[in-house]
């Protein structure tokens, strides 16, 4: 599963004073873009994250959103998760994802009809716990709370509808029950947000990675299903980012690889 990263977290008043219009040039953008609600989570995943630094970034998304709707959580080993918990509690509702069965004995991934096993069962708890911390006011500087896994959840499908793609993969078994990704071929789509090159004439823009709002990937094999599917997700996103004066292109790559770690 391709995940998003945080970089760094500013803490310099002229940073503050420049997000108003281009989210990618703050640091971590995907938290603002979360804080925003474009995206319902965003993955920590390099490093440690202190508590300290969590504690800032959740007071950035205070300061530039104006709402305190973001809590960060701590789920699986050493996951944090930065979430607006109405967005995403809007998108659990929503249910507006499609599940892909990359299960290893597989001769190829699936799209099932119907959520796979256990699924819904899961998405419903976490709605719930999600609703119970959106219940408890919150503090910048209070430690991570820790939002308990059951043991029969699939993690790489919670974090799936978690982080917002709108295709989720699941597979049968644990953690370490592998998948039938190993060469196949995969539509790796990026969104990133667009911002004014420094230096260069009036109008240019430019994109990195660092200004990834989403990354994820579906199976080129189920691309007569599935691409309608994320083509609509990403005009819905496009244009409400459009509404805001935010500007976001897609990027489109067929990879393979020989191990697909999920």
């Amino acid at each position: 599963m391709l995940e998003n990263v945080v970089r760094g977290c500013p803490d310099s008043a002229n940073q503050k004073e420049n997000r108003r219009r281009t989210v990618a040039a703050s640091r971590p953008g995907g938290v603002l873009w979360t804080a925003r609600g474009y995206k319902p989570c965003y993955l920590w995943d390099v490093g440690e994250p202190t508590e300290r630094g969590v504690a800032e970034c959740l007071r950035l998304c205070v300061t530039d959103s104006g709402k305190d709707d973001v809590r960060a959580f701590r789920l699986g080993r050493d996951d944090v998760l930065v979430c607006n918990v109405p967005e995403t509690l809007r998108r659990l509702a929503d249910f507006a994802f499609k599940f892909v069965d990359v299960s290893a004995g597989l001769p190829a991934p699936t799209s099932p009809a119907s959520p796979p096993e256990g699924v819904l069962a899961m998405l419903s708890s976490l709605e719930r716990r999600l609703a119970e911390m959106a219940s408890t006011p919150s503090r910048c500087d209070d430690k991570l709370a820790d939002l308990e896994a059951d043991r029969e959840w699939n993690l790489c499908t919670a974090f799936g509808v978690l982080l917002g793609y709108p295709v989720v993969y699941w597979f049968e078994g644990g953690a370490d029950a592998g998948n039938c990704l190993a060469m196949e071929e995969l539509n790796v789509v990026r969104v990133r947000s667009v911002t004014a090159t420094v230096g260069r004439p009036e109008g240019a823009r430019r994109t990195t990675a660092h200004d990834d709002v989403y990354s994820f990937s579906f199976p080129v094999v189920l691309d007569g299903e599935l691409r309608p599917h994320v083509d609509a997700w990403w005009q819905r996103l496009r244009a409400r980012a459009a509404a805001n004066d935010f500007e976001l292109v897609r990027v489109d790559e067929v990879k393979r690889y020989p191990v697909v770690a999920l």
